[in-house]
């Protein structure tokens, strides 16, 4: 009998597979107490392929798109944080640059934000080698990270639309 090689699956599948509270779209709406915004830019631009909630002192949207070539790359994700979340003030990043989001004020960062992983613990993770677009809109703060320009970023961030 010959051993056969068992695929291992990359770092960053792994890394999804450990964080807590993946669920779907519709679910994630009913737990969430404010409307989860989907952004319609660029036009060709599907649902995340992984929703996560979190409890982070209220519920806490974590939003993931991975590159359809390459499962194992993300290519976007994006945070819903409601106000008064220990996020907001435990993830400090480096500003780099102020911009805006539908006039309201932004900010274009480096820096790391918190997952909790399945085991309980809380790690700082980035699932993307990028940048950080922070923004608030009411009572949710929004972090979109991305590897696209600010540009772009902004693109996104000022297309969010309810889930269709």
């Amino acid at each position: 009998v010959t051993a056969t090689p068992f695929p291992q699956p990359s770092g960053l599948l792994t890394l999804l597979d450990q964080i807590a509270g993946e669920t779907d779209l519709a679910n994630a709406q009913q737990i969430a107490d404010y409307l989860i915004l989907l952004p319609s830019y660029p036009a060709d631009l599907s649902q995340p392929d992984h929703v996560y909630v979190q409890d982070a002192d209220g519920v806490m949207t974590i939003l993931v798109w991975v590159d359809a070539q390459q499962p194992e790359q993300v290519t976007m994700s994006l945070q819903l944080i409601p106000q008064g979340s220990w996020v907001i003030e435990k993830g400090q990043p480096a500003i780099i640059k102020e911009t805006s989001v539908n006039g309201q004020r932004a900010i274009w960062v480096v820096g790391p934000y918190p997952l909790k992983l399945t085991n309980g613990n809380m790690d700082f993770v980035r699932l993307i080698d990028g940048h950080v677009l922070i923004w608030e809109d009411g009572t949710i703060t929004y972090r979109l990270e991305t590897d696209m320009t600010l540009e772009e970023a902004v693109k996104i961030a000022q297309s969010l639309q309810p889930i269709p």
